[in-house]
């Protein structure tokens, strides 16, 4: 398949079953070998959706930078990567319509690479999986999910090309601009490069891995390196860089399905938060209208209320004057009563004081004659203190005169 660039410029860039031309003014054709004087048999132009427009989003043209076509993922399933570090999926349909659609868009909401994507592979032990190359990093992609479950550091130089290792699954390769030939290893470890190799002065600008199907000894051991100025070096591996270990697989898998399923659950929860505002979005007018519903019922029943309160002021009100005209009307006779009351007090009062006057007289008189009483129990003592004095003065005499006598 060829490029084609806005300059009308073709280069060569790869040979497949089918002729491919991946247009850098956005467009991607098929030819038929058999017929090669013949126009491309079908055509698509690749865009992506960005935000603007009356719905939100709408359609821009971007180019395309390179192609990906593995016949055991699907005969007519290919993945282009962009100018704008997206990656796009398109379906070819073999049917009477003949249609080519983009079925799927990596990266536009988050995950793009900041340049050109300069190589896209398909894992070959698991077709799921792609690994894409772009910038100065390289991600791993699942072909269900929009954003990359894998992406390495940065690296310290432009990354030129990329690919797995066709023997480990957790193996791949990266080409650098700076000449170096980076090696990641991720069943040893996950954040750090595995094994780095100084291959060129000049930039790396591509790296392929001979594997041969059906073979299994020595399979992926010779790894080429081509540079800038057009040398191809033949790299030997050692044999834990090809070999692979007896649970590799089921590590491997377990860790890329893990990863999965994280940035899975993300996307559902950023597509639920999207629904969400949405909706908000949508029932914006409703809830306008029904809070202004709300603030008329509000106003309503305040105007309702305040109408009650002053009808009940206005009763109250009248109700007092009624009172005092009753009061008005009532109050000679109240007075009379008043006289009548106040002049009954009195004669109440000067019979009360009129029989006080005669108690106090009895309990005068009474007095007098408990004092004459109490005089008398006094002088009756003295007199019976008398007579015993005479009765004692007696008996001394009689004492005397029998002395005498004696």
């Amino acid at each position: 398949f060829f490029f084609s660039s806005r300059r009308r410029h073709t280069r060569c860039s790869g040979v497949s079953w089918a002729r491919r031309c991946v247009q850098e003014t956005g467009r991607i054709c098929w030819w038929d070998m058999r017929k090669p004087n013949e126009e491309c048999l079908d055509s698509l132009v690749l865009t992506e959706n960005i935000m603007g427009g009356t719905d939100g989003k709408t359609d821009r043209v971007v180019g395309g930078t390179c192609i990906e076509y593995m016949l055991d993922a699907g005969p007519m399933k290919y993945l282009v990567g962009t100018e704008q570090g997206s990656v796009l999926s398109v379906n070819k349909r073999q049917k009477k319509d003949k249609s080519v659609e983009i079925s799927q868009r990596y990266g536009i909401e988050t995950g793009r690479h900041f340049g050109p994507v300069t190589a896209l592979y398909r894992n070959p032990l698991n077709y799921k999986y792609f690994l894409s190359v772009g910038d100065w990093t390289a991600k791993i992609w699942h072909e269900e999910l929009k954003s990359p479950i894998i992406r390495t550091r940065y690296h310290p130089s432009h990354i030129m090309d990329g690919c797995w290792s066709p023997s480990r699954q957790g193996v791949f390769f990266i080409a650098r601009r700076d000449g170096w030939l980076d090696v990641w290893d991720y069943y040893y470890r996950q954040n750090e490069i595995a094994f780095s190799h100084k291959v060129s002065d000049s930039a790396l600008t591509s790296v392929k891995i001979f594997a041969q199907p059906g073979v299994v000894q020595n399979n992926g051991r010779l790894v080429a390196v081509g540079d800038q100025d057009g040398t191809v070096t033949l790299l030997e591996l050692c044999d834990s860089l090809y070999r692979a270990p007896e649970n590799e697989k089921d590590v491997i898998s377990e860790m890329f399905d893990r990863e999965y399923r994280k940035e899975k659950m993300l996307e559902q929860q950023k597509k639920a938060s999207e629904a969400q505002k949405k909706q908000v979005k949508e029932n914006a007018p409703n809830l306008a209208q029904e809070t202004k519903k709300q603030e008329l019922l509000k106003k309503t029943e305040e105007n309702f209320w305040s109408q009650v309160g002053n009808m009940q002021q206005n009763g109250e009100e009248e109700q007092g004057e009624n009172n005092e005209d009753q009061n008005s009307d009532h109050e000679g006779d109240g007075d009379g009563e008043l006289n009548g009351h106040q002049e009954n007090g009195s004669q109440k009062q000067h019979h009360q004081n009129l029989d006080g006057d005669e108690d106090n007289t009895e309990k005068q008189d009474q007095g007098f004659n408990e004092s004459q009483g109490q005089d008398k129990d006094e002088k009756k003592p003295d007199e019976k203190n008398d007579g015993d004095e005479n009765q004692n003065q007696k008996d001394k005499k009689e004492g005397q005169d029998d002395k005498e006598e004696n």
